[in-house]
Parts: C-alpha cells; sequence; structure tokens
C-alpha cells in the first residue's frame, strides 16, 4: 500500500494522481492521499484521483484556492479533516456513496461552494464539514445520517 505524502507548495494547474507507483524498485498502488500532499497548492485547479485511491487524508488539498474541480471516485471510503479546507473555487462536490463518514471541517471556508451531493450511504457529518461555504444555498441531507457534529454547517440553507 502506498500514498502520496506530504508536499511543498506547487504551482501545477492540473495534476493527474497515478495508480500505481515505483518505489525501491518494487510496484505498489496508490491508495491514499497523504497529509497535507498538496497543501496550498494554490495554482492547482484540477485532480483527477485514480480509482485506487481509498482515502483521502487530512489537509491533502487544504488551502488550494483555486481548485475548481475534483472528481472523487467510488473507490473513496474516507475523507479525512480539512481535507478540501479553503478550496474557495470548488464550486459543487459530489461525494461517491461509498463514503460513510466526512471528517471535521472537511469542506470549510469552500465559499464557492453552491451545492453537495450527499449519498443516502453516509452516516456521520463531522463538526464544521462545510461551514463557512457561505454560497451554498440548498442541501439535502438524507435519513441515513444520524450524527452531525457541532457547528454552522450550512449558514445560508433555509431549514
Amino acid at each position: 500500500v502506498a500514498g502520496i505524502k506530504e508536499g511543498r507548495r506547487r504551482r501545477e494547474e492540473t495534476i493527474i494522481i497515478p495508480e500505481k507507483a515505483i518505489r525501491d524498485g518494487y510496484l505498489f498502488n496508490v491508495t491514499s492521499i497523504g497529509e497535507r500532499a498538496f497543501y496550498f497548492c494554490d495554482g492547482l485547479t484540477n485532480v483527477k484521483i485514480p480509482s485506487s485511491m481509498t482515502k483521502i487524508s487530512e489537509y491533502a488539498f487544504s488551502g488550494c484556492s483555486s481548485m475548481t474541480s475534483v472528481e472523487i471516485p467510488s473507490s473513496v471510503t474516507e475523507i479525512g479533516s480539512l481535507a478540501f479546507s479553503g478550496c474557495s473555487g470548488l464550486t459543487r462536490v459530489e461525494i461517491p456513496s461509498s463514503v460513510t463518514e466526512i471528517g471535521g471541517e472537511a469542506f470549510s471556508e469552500c465559499s464557492g461552494l453552491t451545492s453537495v451531493e450527499i449519498p443516502s450511504s453516509m452516516t456521520k457529518i463531522s463538526e464544521y464539514a462545510f461551514s463557512g461555504c457561505s454560497s451554498m444555498t440548498r442541501v439535502e441531507i438524507p435519513s441515513s445520517v444520524t450524527e452531525i457534529g457541532g457547528g454552522r454547517h450550512f449558514p445560508n440553507v433555509a431549514d
């Protein structure tokens, strides 16, 4: 099992994460994006995550303010805390049904986010997961969600 580890600030516009990587002469499946892997890559606009990915770790794309789109494959089961925090360029996110829990502040301060699709498999939305998403006007929370952490999640959404 291999992952992408913490990186340095970069200016790439599009990142295509490979399904496999070679390390020390061995071929590995890339199954996770490590903490802070693309932290504050402010030039990043688009990311392609392969179907081998199961985990997007804490702060993985935090601060990628120019990111406008991300496709989360159905293989992902875990979205860590602050994973997409501060991605103010994101306007829409579709969370696959394989994800059952969204980490704390995972999409906080995504001020451009207008809609999010929460699957019926979701059971927990952690604290402040969508706080600061000031453009969000509509969200449907499925009945499968049995726990919503503290904090103001959807400030512009009518009850």
